[in-house]
């Protein structure tokens, strides 16, 4: 569990790298994580939100050394803190929006 785990935090990471949402500091680049919320649907409304929760999350796991560590517990806490605020996705509006974009 625990590899796999630290892999999950790892492809978030090359993830958010490569739709460039990081800085070079491994932190969250603010302007360009805005710009990618801001291309989903709703994502005019969330960005401001989403961004907040996720700057929050990066401060409570800022002292983890390890990159693929932070990123996954920021991930966590991100989920958690999205289902409390009632702006997670169901589960079928995730599977719904995977299979419309797969039958393409």
């Amino acid at each position: 569990m625990f590899m796999y785990q630290l892999e999950v935090g790892c492809a978030i990471h090359c993830m958010s790298h490569y739709f460039n949402l990081l800085d070079d500091t491994h932190r969250m680049h603010h302007q360009n994580t805005h710009k990618f919320i801001k291309s989903f649907p709703n994502g005019e409304v969330l960005s401001q939100q989403m961004v907040g929760i996720i700057h929050t999350c990066e401060q409570a796991h800022d002292k983890e050394p390890d990159n693929c560590w932070r990123i996954l517990r920021i991930a966590e806490c991100f989920k958690k803190e999205c289902q409390a605020q009632g702006i997670a996705p169901t589960m079928e509006l995730l599977m719904a929006e995977f299979i419309m974009e797969t039958d393409v």
